[in-house]
């Protein structure tokens, strides 16, 4: 095409015009902005890449690999690694996107005004402003889509061999960026199966793009950690836009079956977390992380001075989509699929502001060709307007009543509601503890797909103890809670979570804005380290606090005491012992075996009792014992020094495993414990008798007489 000097001139001001917008905000960034330097999380992982990549090294191998190449090609441009200039260069090249999006609105429309109306919209856009100033993956990612449309609609003037594998490498290179948006590529093909060419064509075009993709995929093949992104955006904790929660924290198996096990736990709750990220992905919420676009609004007075925002955009899109269905319908479904992509993307993983940018020039060429289809069909008259459009304008302004309006505000409020109930469910443990009276602990249930059972005493290294607590408010309070759900032994805390109570579950509620009598429940978990001390008793603890001024430099903590049913500064839900590993062999022939009426079975296995010994002395005596399967009772050892006349002359009286209650044994784990007998004064020869005794003084049953077998005789001299 002939391009008239006069619209490339025009276009050139736009270039200049976003980048002069660009840099300003840049200028204002670097001045107040602290989290523009140094770089922060995924920002310092691609600067450091790219530092890589200058230095010589490779890092194809790397995640996320073309990001850093890209950033890298920018400091050998700008000659130098500088965070600042390289932002510079980055603005220079999505200031170019404007050239880019013109030559895509004179392919889509071919009027010359509609493309540079479409280059203005790219450069005064604010959000288009902004995520070129992010040294992220947003802004390169955007330019490789719009290249991608550009050659796209290039080749409906005329197929080209050179288009179709430049197409091949683009969606080969989106493959290696985080928003990964190789699907691009099915667009393409998309439109090449609706487009009215041979068969022999539309697979001679569509393989090789194809082709170049999938050989650049295999060749540049990269790890792509995406479960743990998943789990992060949909577990049950989570609020859909990704980050740390204690479910992702806890999470100790593979996170795509993690995720899986949530579904399972609350389908509906996940149902509500998809829609929650549906409204985010086409409301004007700016979800906020690494890049911050409402924070670096309040700092920037040209993004002030620029208005848009992303629903108006997405609604005249769409009607511009509906034209184009009229009169194009191969290259509308194009357009269409891209847009179901990235909200199917969105939905899946993070509901990120940031993950939708790259369709936001899709929507902008799409609301120039609506504008320009209105304008065509005003000028036909009143009543030709309204048979063409009378339709369309009805289906979205429906959707827009019927969707909720919070769609299209810039809060979009929690989805699910908070889970609550209206008394303690069967299957959890009534506990009944009121801290400072305000706030009790109505319950707690161990959660059967999470943790093996409640009875059970035990853990191994990365293993999550997880439950559910039920909470309920019995007079209003000021205060934000926070619950301290930890395991311990004596005054160490070994492991566990601090958080606010009411925010573990998502939508956040916080305790000053509960309703009274209602009951509020919350799963937490804390995760088994391995460091902990193994084969000890250790005590599974809830407390509550607060935390005074919190926004000030000094804020203090306020613990709360339990004051019903008993005074004490923490609930103790359960006792739990840690372990390296089970132990899946039986031990083979134990001394002696006691039994218990709930079905509890331990195992004498050894001893080392010896034949004499002084009188008067008292004894240090060394037992192996083993579980026979899970105990859900404590037992204590007793042992006794008599003769034939007097059948007790002195006994001891302890825990069989010292610090370690039998209800923590490990099934089929030997484990040796020491206690302590006071030998009678007077020499002879007596026997010690053994026996193990449950909480309510009844001895546990074994082939004996008075269930008190005999450990052996010992001399005294």
């Amino acid at each position: 095409m002939r391009i008239p000097k006069q619209h490339i001139l025009l276009v050139l001001l736009l270039i200049a015009l976003a980048f002069f917008l660009r840099v300003r905000v840049l200028v204002e960034r670097a001045g107040v902005d602290e989290t523009f330097f140094p770089p922060i999380g995924d920002i310092a992982t691609y600067y450091w890449g790219a530092q890589a990549v200058v230095r010589g090294e490779s890092v194809l191998t790397t995640f996320q690999p073309a990001i850093r190449y890209y950033f890298a090609l920018g400091m050998l441009f700008m000659r130098d690694d500088n965070p600042y200039l390289l932002a510079v260069w980055t603005a220079w090249m999505d200031a170019l996107m404007v050239g880019i999006i013109a030559a895509c609105g004179w392919l889509l429309t071919r009027r010359w005004w509609a493309g540079q109306m479409a280059g203005l919209l790219f450069a005064v856009y604010p959000l288009s402003v902004f995520y070129a100033t992010v040294l992220m993956i947003e802004g390169f990612a955007t330019s490789l889509s719009l290249l991608f449309f550009c050659l796209w609609l290039w080749q409906r003037e005329r197929l080209a061999w050179w288009r179709s594998l430049a197409l091949g490498v683009l969606a080969g290179v989106m493959v290696h960026t985080r928003l990964n948006l190789a699907p691009l590529l099915g667009v393409y093909l998309l439109w090449l199966w609706a487009t009215p060419l041979t068969w022999r064509t539309r697979l001679a075009h569509g393989g090789a793009a194809l082709a170049v993709t999938l050989g650049l995929f295999v060749a540049i093949y990269t790890p792509n950690p995406v479960g743990y992104q998943l789990y992060s955006a949909n577990n049950r904790d989570g609020d859909g836009t990704g980050g740390s929660s204690p479910a992702y924290a806890t999470v100790d198996i593979p996170m795509e079956q993690a995720i899986w096990r949530d579904i399972a736990l609350d389908p509906v709750r996940f149902g509500g977390l998809l829609l929650r990220k549906l409204a985010i992905a086409w409301s004007n919420a700016e979800v906020a992380n690494v890049a911050n676009y409402p924070v670096t609004r309040a700092l920037s007075p040209t993004l002030q001075a620029l208005t848009g925002d992303f629903t108006p955009l997405a609604v005249f899109g769409l009607l511009g989509l509906v034209a184009l269905w009229r009169k194009e319908r191969s290259v509308a479904l194009g357009f269409a699929a891209w847009l179901l992509l990235v909200t199917l993307g969105i939905v899946v993983s993070f509901a990120l502001s940031r993950f939708r940018h790259p369709i936001t020039p899709a929507l902008m060429l799409l609301s120039v060709y609506g504008a320009l289809a209105l304008a065509q069909d005003a000028a036909r008259g009143v009543r030709a307007f309204l048979r063409a459009w009378g339709l369309p304008l009805a289906a979205v302004g429906a959707a827009v009543l019927l969707f909720p309006a919070w769609a299209l505000g810039s809060d979009v409020p929690p989805l699910p509601p908070k889970r609550t109930y209206a008394e303690l469910p069967a299957d959890a443990r009534p506990i009944g503890a009121v801290f400072a009276d305000t706030l009790e602990l109505v319950g707690w249930r161990a959660l059967p797909d999470y943790w093996q059972a409640p009875a059970r005493g035990y853990a191994f290294p990365n293993q999550a103890y997880t439950i559910e607590l039920f909470w309920r408010l019995l007079r209003p309070t000021p205060h934000r809670y926070s619950v301290t759900f930890n395991y311990a032994q004596g005054d160490t805390r070994l492991t566990g979570i601090d958080y606010p109570i009411g925010e573990v579950a998502y939508p956040p509620v916080h305790t000053y804005r509960w309703q009274v009598d209602t009951l509020y429940a919350e799963i937490l978990a804390f995760l088994i380290t391995g460091d902990e001390p193994q084969a000890r008793s250790g005590e599974v603890r809830v407390g509550v606090y607060y935390t005074e001024d919190e926004d000030s430099d000094l804020p203090y903590r306020v613990n709360l005491q339990v004051t019903t049913p008993y005074s004490a500064p923490y609930v103790v839900l359960d006792t739990l012992a840690v372990y390296a590993a089970p132990v899946t062999d039986a031990p083979a022939a134990p001394l002696r075996t006691f039994s218990a009426l709930n079905g509890d079975t331990l195992t004498l296995l050894a001893s080392d009792l010896p034949d004499s010994a002084s009188a008067g002395e008292t004894l240090t005596l060394r037992m192996t014992w083993a579980a026979l399967g899970d105990v859900r009772g404590n037992y204590r050892l007793f042992l006794h020094v008599g003769d034939a006349q007097t059948p007790v002359i002195t006994q001891g009286d302890g825990l069989p495993i010292a610090d370690l209650l039998t209800s923590n044994w490990l099934p089929f784990a030997p484990l040796t414990g020491e206690l302590r007998l006071p030998l009678p004064d007077r020499v002879g020869t007596y026997t010690v008798y053994y026996g193990l005794i449950d909480e309510a003084g009844e001895r546990m049953t074994t082939d004996a007489p008075d269930n008190r077998p005999a450990l052996g005789e010992i001399t005294l001299r």
